[in-house]
């Protein structure tokens, strides 16, 4: 059975390692000419941990992990709280837990992969399904045959919206933006610290890697900008615009933007399905189910989709009709719960009344504010998604 992918994201590339287990022809096209770079944190624990377990690849992660270890607020003129022990809620919250950034995970499963065909520089513009197959025309023009066509291309999905009718799906809008950087000062990084800076409709966490390496992360309200951004150098503008008056690392980050040559940037929203197939075609991840950039949760969805979508898909022996709509039986009812709760337990964005109270005179030990226990042990994070056995 001949299997497309367009995308070589976490869902992408995690279905491409389980199809090519099972024994499918797997080709995935990713159109950027080379794995993606741009990034931030993924947090893996309960099933998406699980996943990767069965993958084999713990091994490898753990030797590219990230261990955050305290956590520190600040208010925009740089007066901190005191520091919290963030190893600990976590380990007490969520038991097996990791970080790693994202690059380095993609990295992981494609350097696993043995017989998938990755194809960079192009991505399928348009099919056309008939009886026995799906006809899928790239980019550079070339056109293939395939039994299934899989659109693991993330939130702003071209495969959705190409198999799709408008009122078959809804991307839902949170009215937030999200920006984000690798920084390579020495003044910023500490010890795997989480620098977390608050203003009211303004945050920026600042996460030290180690080796002089930091993620800062911007995220806004989007009504402060007039229109997305579409080149870097529109990128460092709105940043150093928006955030000018923050001072301590988010100053010292800013300096150095002008040595920036990526930034991730994009609005935060939801996306809601009631079918994530139609006919030969299947969404997964960010493109059926996107949790939002600030649930957190989404490389746990795309790892827990992938698991169990190629697990159906050799259950039924390629009966692709039986495979979809167990596959989504199977998920549907908690991933719709999960994006319902992560509309109210989003874990960068502090609710403004959370703000005035606690935040902003940053008085006191932060541990006993509601917040963090939502943040750190809200119940909706720690429920987990049933994985079947597959032989």
């Amino acid at each position: 059975m001949k299997i497309a992918i367009n995308g070589a994201g976490v869902a992408g590339l995690s279905l491409a390692w389980w199809l090519e287990k099972y024994g499918f022809e797997v080709t995935v096209f990713e159109k950027k000419q080379k794995l993606p770079t741009e990034g931030y944190l993924i947090n893996s624990w309960g099933s998406g941990y699980e996943v990767l377990t069965k993958m084999g690849l713990l091994y490898n992660i753990k030797e590219k992990a990230i261990e955050l270890k305290y956590l520190k607020c600040h208010d925009n003129t740089d007066k901190k709280s005191t520091p919290i022990n963030i190893s600990s809620i976590i380990k007490n919250n969520y038991g097996k837990f990791i970080s790693i950034k994202r690059v380095d995970l993609l990295s992981i499963i494609y350097g696993n992969l043995e017989k998938t065909n990755v194809v960079f520089g192009t991505h399928i513009v348009t099919f056309e399904e008939n009886s026995d197959s799906v006809i899928i025309e790239r980019s550079d023009g070339k056109k293939e045959s395939f039994d299934i066509f899989i659109g693991a291309d993330g939130f702003h999905s071209h495969t959705r919206s190409i198999a799709f009718d408008k009122d078959e799906y809804n991307e839902v809008d949170i009215e937030t933006c999200i920006a984000s950087f690798y920084s390579y000062s020495s003044k910023l990084n500490t010890n795997n610290s989480y620098d977390l800076y608050l203003d009211k409709d303004k945050q920026v966490s600042l996460i030290s890697l180690g080796n002089q390496e930091t993620i800062v992360t911007f995220a806004f309200d989007k009504s402060l900008i007039t229109k997305k951004p579409e080149t870097l150098e529109e990128k460092k503008e709105i940043l150093l615009s928006l955030f000018k008056d923050f001072d301590g690392k988010v100053h010292e980050a800013l300096k150095g933007i002008n040595n920036v040559d990526d930034i991730f940037f994009d609005s935060v929203g939801q996306v809601k399905m009631e079918n994530w197939h139609k006919g030969r075609v299947a969404l997964v991840g960010d493109a059926s189910s996107a949790p939002s950039l600030l649930a957190g949760q989404g490389s746990i969805f795309a790892l827990c989709e992938a698991y169990i979508l190629a697990g159906e898909l050799h259950e039924s022996k390629g009966d692709y009709a039986t495979a979809f709509a167990e596959w989504q039986r199977k998920l549907k009812d908690t991933i719709d719960l999960k994006q319902a709760n992560s509309l109210t337990n989003l874990s960068l964005f502090i609710p403004e009344k959370i703000f005035l109270e606690y935040i902003s005179p940053l008085r006191g030990n932060l541990t006993s504010v509601p917040i963090f226990n939502q943040i750190f042990g809200a119940e909706i994070l720690k429920y987990t998604i049933d994985l079947p056995i597959y032989i």
